[in-house]
């Protein structure tokens, strides 16, 4: 129990290192947790800069000359290096060929006596910097070496005393090797720890003295010349936070307006994501007996009751699976709890930023995040920021010490971001549940098994190992909720043809609004089944096809000519679209015993199709689609989309009654253009966006979209301007489960041909 514990514990310090609100670096993970503070306050001043692709390296090393542009930005303030470059020609070093860019800075420092050559007139500004000289440079700054203490054989020697006895090794581990090339995330210790101890002034009669002031972090060089204070209160989180910030009234107390350097929120002494017994936490605190826990956070949410913990309670259990925990000491040994629920959420809606005519933010980007708290309806939270697309499942932290009606507000571009913070997007896989546990602690889907988050928040998958569900996981890799499997999405009906040996089924070819294609079997297009019993009589269920799209039976499709030039007329009726697969005589009559029904372009009763191509598509668990167009999808044709409105206006709409429609469009509006490449085949473009959509204003289009409250959220255009040069027919077999065959000419077979788009399958 205590190994996994063990392991549990150093997976999860991983994820607790000291964060800072400036977070600036890519690899800021990567630094060293004892160096984290120095290096986001470093950074926060602009005295300590990274790398131009966004990188620390912390572990990397640096040079003399990058430190001297360190201590020229300490000494001087001058963090833009506005004045760096006067004092170039001031320079008294004979190798600086290859460092003009640090010949001010060196130069500068160099002459204040910051930083010294060698015996032989050169600076090796290329050249690692060590620990020593790095403490040496800083403490110069500081006041000390007015007496040459830092030349000669013992020179180290002296820079350690010194900085030993003021405290600024106090953070470096005692196996650090100071005459080693120093990392550049120990140079930032050395100097965030230096620019903190008070500078002296030196006399032969009295030594160094240290300067006089009322308020001795008044006298560092860090609030010289950059007013840096600190001042120590918690996150949202309750966990231990200290702001570093430019001191603006000199009460040495954080307002509001003054400016934020850094924001570093402490490691924790211990994390825990499972339950976990008193004992194991003593044991991993290092407490021998019992220890007192004076304060514990739940969400941000305070109760001040002291709690014991007992090394021996070995039943007593603390948290739950999935349940984050930390552990922080304060400065008189007592420790605070800070307890943080995950729970599982729905990106319902994303908005985008809203800028003026003078290009100034009227309105923030928000999502709308529904957020399962319980097994209950989900609580709907708003949240800054566009990082996350609509239909995105996400991990979030909900703060509870304030009300959630604050958050819930209709001034959604108010909200405080800190109340509701996203953790990462959930991972997720599709799978079957065929068994569950005692206390629902574990579960098995498809033969591996899972735990259990505590906030797990739907419970009704079942133990049909038949029906697949979309399950989620926490970010320590537990079940925290589940979701029917997504069968239904939309998507551009490319081509389709009909297969005897799959029971009349149709094989058709979808292009959906990502780009991506996939070939299908098709069930139904819009009720109408592809496979009717061929015991039925066929004759009479082409009738009830027919009847349930029309009640006038006007149909399409003259079979009097060759099959290939069966043309659509509008008037035919439904027995000019019996196709018979099998005939027999009998008694002097012909009996069809299977048949086809075609449904086409131009037909009165399917004008609101007219060339139907986007389609609802839903998949049942076999894999089988039905394809859903008419009463789902609008249509509109001779239409006209000004971008710089955002607005679809068509001439005649057939789902309105208005003959002057206009369609409103968002940053959302997903679309997908037919276009022609260079070789004239058509492809389906969906890169575009509501601002680089070609510009249609004036070329009249056909367009077929779906609505999600006011807005258009789904557009495919067809870029042809005649719709006659491109029919579409789609062919029904409504029993056929063998090669098609003409009702004239005995004998022949033929395949069921399709044109959709204009294309010939």
């Amino acid at each position: 129990m205590k190994k996994l514990l063990a392991l549990v514990l150093a997976l999860v310090m991983t994820l607790s290192l000291a964060v800072s609100a400036n977070a600036a670096f890519k690899d800021a993970e990567k630094v060293n947790a004892s160096y984290a503070k120095a290096v986001d306050v470093l950074s926060g001043m602009k005295v300590f800069q990274g790398y131009p692709d966004g990188s620390f390296q912390p572990e990397g090393s640096i040079t003399r000359a990058e430190v001297a542009a360190i201590v020229y930005r300490l000494y001087t303030a001058d963090v833009a290096d506005k004045q760096a470059s006067m004092y170039a020609t001031y320079n008294k070093f004979s190798d600086m060929v290859g460092a003009s860019w640090a010949a001010g800075y060196i130069s500068y420092c160099a002459n204040a006596e910051l930083v010294k050559g060698y015996p032989d007139g050169t600076f090796k500004p290329s050249g690692n910097v060590t620990g020593y000289e790095v403490l040496a440079m800083i403490l110069r700054v500081v006041g000390y070496d007015k007496n040459n203490e830092f030349s000669g054989a013992d020179w180290a020697l002296n820079v350690a005393k010194y900085a030993e006895s003021l405290g600024i090794l106090d953070n470096v581990d005692k196996s650090t090797d100071l005459s080693a090339p120093a990392s550049r995330e120990l140079v930032a210790e050395l100097l965030f720890q230096a620019i903190q101890v008070p500078t002296v002034t030196y006399t032969p009669a009295f030594g160094y003295q240290a300067d006089k002031v009322q308020k001795l972090e008044q006298v560092s060089i860090g609030y010289k010349n950059f007013k840096l204070a600190s001042d120590d209160s918690e996150d949202a989180w309750g966990r231990p936070t200290t702001k570093w910030y430019k001191d603006s009234d000199k009460d040495l107390k954080f307002d509001s307006f003054e400016d934020t350097y850094a924001e570093v929120t402490a490691t924790p002494k211990a994390t825990f994501n499972v339950e976990t017994s008193q004992c194991d936490i003593c044991e991993a605190l290092g407490v021998k007996k019992t220890t007192t826990v004076v304060d514990t956070y739940t969400n941000g949410k305070l109760d001040t009751k002291d709690v014991t913990y007992t090394a021996t309670a070995t039943k007593a259990m603390v948290g739950a699976q999935g349940e984050q925990i930390e552990f922080y000491q304060n400065a008189d040994g007592d420790y605070r709890l800070v307890v943080i629920d995950t729970y599982l959420a729905y990106v319902n809606e994303v908005v985008t930023e809203k800028t003026d005519s003078k290009n100034h933010i009227t309105r923030d980007a928000y999502m709308s995040l529904d957020v399962y708290k319980t097994s209950s309806d989900p609580v709907t939270l708003y949240v800054k920021g566009n990082d996350y697309a609509e239909e995105d499942w996400v991990l979030v932290n909900v703060n509870d010490e304030v009300d959630v009606s604050i958050i819930r507000t209709t001034n959604k571009a108010a909200q405080e971001s800190d109340l509701v913070e996203i953790v990462a997007k959930a991972e997720s896989f599709e799978g079957a549940q065929t068994e569950t546990y005692l206390k629902s602690t574990k579960r098995t889907i498809d033969k591996k098994d899972y735990d259990v988050a505590d906030n797990f928040y739907k419970d009704d998958a079942g133990l049909d190992g038949s029906v697949k569900y979309t399950w989620f996981l926490d970010q320590f890799g537990n079940l925290i909720g589940n979701d029917d499997v997504d069968t239904t999405s939309y998507a551009v009906l490319k081509s389709i043809k009909f297969v005897d040996k799959n029971d009349g089924a149709a094989e058709a070819v979808l292009v959906y609004l990502d780009g991506t294609e996939e070939t299908v079997n098709v069930k139904s297009i819009d009720g109408l089944s592809v496979a009717v019993d061929p015991e039925e009589d066929s004759e009479a269920a082409t009738k009830t096809v027919v009847s349930a799209l029309d009640s006038n039976k006007e149909f399409t499709g003259d079979f009097s000519k060759d099959f290939n030039d069966a043309s659509a007329e509008v008037g035919d009726t439904y027995k000019d679209a019996e196709f018979r697969a099998e005939e027999k005589q009998a008694n002097g009559s012909w009996t069809v015993t299977s048949a086809e029904a075609l449904v086409s372009t131009y037909a009165k009763y399917n004008k609101a199709y007219n060339g139907m191509a986007l389609y609802k598509v839903e998949t049942d668990k076999d894999g089988d689609v039905s394809l859903q167009g008419y009463n789902t999808i609008g249509y509109i044709d001779n239409a006209t989309i000004k971008n710089d409105a955002a607005v679809i206006v068509a001439s005649n709409d057939t789902t309105a009654t208005s003959s002057n429609t206009k369609l409103a469009l968002d940053n959302n509006t997903k679309f997908i253009v037919r276009e022609t490449d260079d070789d004239g085949n058509y492809v389906y473009n969906t890169e575009y966006t509501l601002k680089t959509l070609p510009d249609y204003a004036n070329k009249s289009v056909e367009a077929y979209y779906t609505m999600e409250g006011n807005f258009v959220n789904r557009v495919y255009i067809k870029n042809a301007t005649d719709a006659a040069e491109f029919p579409a027919y789609v062919f029904v077999p409504t029993g056929a489960d063998k090669y098609v065959k003409h009702v004239v000419g005995e004998g022949d077979t033929y395949w069921a041909y399709v044109y959709m788009n204009g294309e010939l399958e």
